[in-house]
């Protein structure tokens, strides 16, 4: 089994619109340690999908975690808000 994750990036464009959202796609395996008692994936584990997502979302837009370091700064994440939709 495996996840798509869908990311928008916002960029700038020439366009009448100001802006416009581009989208990066990847996909994620689904072990069987990711699942909880009832069959779910568990709660856990979203929020490590979400510190991959912004990886590749960093990367995507010219600053992977290297470079920033380099420039001495750390991105740290200081607060995670999940709505669920349904059970994966």
């Amino acid at each position: 089994m495996s996840l798509s994750g869908d990311y928008d990036i916002l960029s700038l464009s020439g366009d009448e619109r100001g802006l416009e959202m581009q989208k990066i796609s990847f996909e994620l395996e689904v072990y069987s340690f990711h699942i909880d008692f009832i069959g779910h994936v568990n709660n856990t584990v979203y929020i490590q999908w979400m510190e991959i997502g912004r990886t590749k979302l960093l990367e995507a837009v010219g600053m992977p975690i290297q470079k920033i370091f380099q420039q001495g700064f750390a991105p740290v994440l200081v607060q995670t808000n999940i709505t669920y939709k349904s059970p994966l």
